[in-house]
């Protein structure tokens, strides 16, 4: 019924030092043209956007805007006039030019970026992070999310003391850290100071990497307390679980790539379609897996989280056939100020799955069976191209010149 092409006003316009980006977007308006003569029926459009208020319109790049007097389309008001051009189901035009000074009262006044302060820094290299020799994709060391988690935990503490890490929101993964043998990469982890949000705090944290800090990692919203909360009742048990039988020992190469220090499944009880259930190992204490750490205790014990999305890519290599990777949690929240010495009982329930992702909510437990901690949508990506990274699970040498 719809085809819609995102093209730029640079195509229709041009901009300078913008030639290839031009000729790039112009060739989605001829071929908004070509398809609309040959599907008579759907609504073709290509829409030549402005900038946006977001994305990859950084402060900097904001900043060049104003100085050359374009304006920002805002993010609810361009979610509107793509709805309001696609009302023309029929009669629209193939090509459109939409920005700032368009729709009138549709375009909403510029949202101020918060101001984000350094935390710290840390020169990642393989010898001073031991851990990562057991966190290896394609030959390649991979910062895992869970060592993430606490970054953000710290960041946001660093700016805002007399607060608990109680946890986060919409953690994404944009561009994994991946580490060279021998080489050495700068990461920068910053954060704001605390705002309101509801009986808690809301700072928000981001991961940069390179040089100049040009390469966004990840970020998140972390949230904190002047005191944890009473832990909920946990999630029912998925219906339909039976017994799982095979070596865990089997798992590793094939749904799951981690090496010795980041293999805490001690058994995996039950599993089904909508869900799976095990038990794992704690983290030993930071100095174990890395020199100088941030804190001598961990704020939340990244072995156990670690552990947790690992149940998750089990349970898609095993319930849809296919080996997966995290790329985002939608909630992380810490109801005890540690977790226990002797591990945690995981059990994670489908949200939904489809053929290339999958969402699952996670409780880990303590002995007695009440939340330590909660996962909440924590999706996974479903690559079949995945399983020869997965194979090339030890470090590659360096090339020698």
């Amino acid at each position: 019924q719809c085809l819609v092409l995102f093209s730029s006003v640079s195509a229709r316009y041009g901009r300078r030092g913008q030639a290839d980006y031009a000729m790039a977007n112009e060739l989605l308006n001829k071929t908004a043209h070509r398809e609309a003569r040959a599907r008579p029926s759907c609504r073709v459009v290509a829409i030549n956007w402005g900038p946006w208020a977001g994305g990859m319109v950084t402060p900097g790049l904001r900043r060049v805007f104003e100085s050359e007097g374009v304006g920002l389309i805002g993010l609810d008001a361009g979610a509107r006039c793509l709805v309001d051009e696609l009302g023309f189901l029929s009669d629209g035009a193939v090509e459109v030019v939409i920005t700032s000074g368009e729709y009138g009262e549709a375009v909403e006044p510029e949202v101020e970026a918060p101001k984000l302060f350094a935390a710290f820094e840390r020169n990642l290299e393989i010898e001073h992070y031991p851990i990562l020799r057991s966190h290896v994709l394609g030959g390649r060391a991979v910062v895992p999310v869970a060592l993430m988690l606490e970054w953000f935990g710290h960041a946001a503490l660093h700016e805002n003391p007399g607060f608990v890490f109680h946890g986060l929101n919409a953690l994404r993964i944009f561009q994994g850290i991946r580490i060279k043998p021998g080489a050495s990469y700068r990461v920068a982890v910053a954060s704001e100071r605390v705002r309101a949000h509801g009986a808690m705090g809301k700072v928000r944290v981001e991961i940069r990497g390179g040089k100049s800090s040009e390469t966004l990692h990840a970020s998140a919203d972390v949230l904190l307390a002047t005191r944890l909360s009473a832990a909920p009742d946990p999630q029912p048990m998925p219906e339909g679980l039976a017994e799982f039988t095979r070596p865990i020992e089997e798992l590793y190469g094939t749904a799951l790539f981690h090496g010795s220090d980041l293999r805490g499944l001690k058994s995996i009880e039950s599993i089904c379609d909508s869900g799976i259930v095990a038990q794992f190992a704690g983290a030993p204490s930071p100095e174990v897996w890395m020199s100088a750490p941030l804190r001598r205790a961990w704020l939340a014990d990244p072995m156990a989280v670690d552990c947790a999305l690992q149940l998750g890519l089990v349970w898609c290599a095993e319930a849809c056939g296919s080996p997966s990777l995290p790329v985002a949690i939608g909630e992380y929240r810490q109801y005890s100020p540690a977790y226990p010495d002797g591990g945690v009982r995981v059990v994670a329930r489908a949200r939904r799955s489809g053929e290339r992702v999958a969402s699952l909510d996670l409780d880990l437990l303590d002995a007695e069976g009440s939340l330590v901690a909660t996962l909440r949508a924590c999706e996974f990506v479903m690559d079949d191209a995945l399983a020869e990274s997965f194979r090339c699970n030890s470090l590659a040498e360096p090339a020698v010149s």
